[in-house]
């Protein structure tokens, strides 16, 4: 049967379109790219009593690597005690091998790696967010820099950290992914952080940071404004009234008053007051509904509950009983998909409650008091996670936290006489 010429070019023009169709098709499927979270971790001074061999270096910011006070926290550097009970590795940015976090996962990490907290701790993140996000596809990093007390080397290390960042991006891009990157950062990490912001002002190369989450960080002049810009989309500052730390670095900032919260900034300070409700979160961190009870290093630390305020309060033991020896961070995954349930409230509580063996964290709107979400019972997976942590979880100077902090100061003193 003969097909008309008119039909037979309808049906070549057609058949072009469906071709043209299926190429398109198959084109935007394969050029999807998958997304990988990656998750920075970024620990905060170290050790600033040591500024004491330098204090008035330190107050100008003027200290060096000639001075006392530098050349100690380099030597403390290379101790392995420095590693044990905090999140903290290496200087640079470090990422952690897919090996360890699949020897967590069986809760059967090697001797030589259950020692160091930064495993232990992310291992441990990486579960929970697992189970409260379903993220399989994720990354980890930490980032160390030389813990000075000093704003000059916490700027010189966020540039450091935005060249590294980069790097690691179009790193990612090249294999077809698309990063999605959350900053987790204690004290004044938050601070080092921040810089980011300055750097991406100077080399403009388009970074983003989907998540910032802050524990502690002293809130300052020097870096508050770098919060409002469009490098961070999304900024949650993690805070406790019983921090006795945060609030009071006069040291390191040249208006000598630091803040728990950006709120508090603001009221203090008119040129500062800025429309920050869209993308900065406050979050008070309580237990049992008692706003007193964190101290500044429960939020990165190992084995901190028996030290002030939280052994004075005999009535949160249940909470801490689920933590202990981890550090607060652990459940950073918890409270995000916690906060992230609203974009209404800038100003949150987070209690974590613990009553007859339950274990609930509930998110409240701190102005309106109102509940805007909470978990289930999350005893089945933090119990696992706590008893495996406190079975194998070893330090290298296995005593009190005193004795290993003396250990590691009096290592890092002798390099003023070697």
């Amino acid at each position: 049967m003969l097909i008309p010429k008119k039909l037979r070019s309808k049906l070549k023009t057609l058949i072009y379109i469906l071709i043209l169709i299926l190429i398109s098709t198959h084109l935007s499927i394969h050029s999807k790219k998958s997304v990988k979270n990656v998750t920075i971790f970024i620990h905060g001074t170290f050790m600033p009593g040591l500024a004491l061999l330098n204090p008035f270096k330190t107050y100008n910011q003027t200290v060096s690597p000639n001075d006392r006070y530098y050349k100690c926290l380099k030597r403390l550097r290379q101790d392995p005690v420095l590693y044990e009970d905090s999140i903290m590795l290496e200087e640079g940015l470090k990422k952690i091998d897919s090996t360890i976090l699949y020897q967590y996962s069986q809760f059967n990490l090697i001797p030589a790696h259950s020692k160091k907290g930064a495993y232990q701790a992310i291992g441990a993140y990486d579960m929970l967010s697992k189970y409260i996000n379903h993220n399989k596809n994720s990354d980890y990093y930490t980032f160390g820099f030389s813990g000075i007390l000093s704003d000059n080397y916490r700027k010189e290390a966020g540039h450091l950290l935005y060249h590294e960042l980069n790097k690691i991006i179009k790193k990612y891009l090249q294999e077809g992914y698309k990063p999605v990157i959350t900053i987790c950062a204690y004290s004044h990490g938050g601070n080092v952080a921040l810089y980011l912001s300055d750097a991406e002002n100077i080399y403009k190369e388009s970074l983003k940071i989907d998540k910032l989450v802050l524990y502690g960080t002293p809130i300052q002049e020097e870096t508050a404004l770098f919060a409002h810009d469009e490098i961070f989309k999304k900024i949650y500052n993690f805070y406790s009234q019983a921090d006795q730390v945060q609030h009071n670095d006069s040291f390191s900032t040249s208006s000598s008053q630091s803040f728990r919260t950006f709120k508090d900034l603001y009221n203090y300070n008119s040129r500062y007051k800025l429309d920050y409700y869209q993308k900065i979160i406050d979050i008070r961190l309580l237990a049992q509904d008692d706003a007193m009870i964190f101290g500044h290093f429960n939020f990165w630390y190992f084995n901190r509950y028996s030290s002030w305020p939280t052994k004075v309060k005999p009535e949160i033991e249940e909470v801490c009983s689920f933590l202990d020896p981890l550090p607060i961070a652990i459940l950073t995954p918890i409270f995000l998909y916690l906060v992230d349930q609203t974009d209404q409230s800038n100003q949150i509580d987070i209690s974590i409650l613990a009553d007859n063996q339950e274990l609930n964290i509930l998110a409240t709107d701190t102005i309106n008091n109102k509940i805007i979400s909470q978990t289930n019972n999350l005893e089945i997976v933090l119990n696992k996670i706590q008893k495996y942590a406190k079975s194998s979880w070893q330090p290298y100077t296995n005593t009190d936290e005193t004795t290993r902090l003396g250990v590691g100061i009096l290592a890092a003193l002798q390099s003023l006489i070697t």
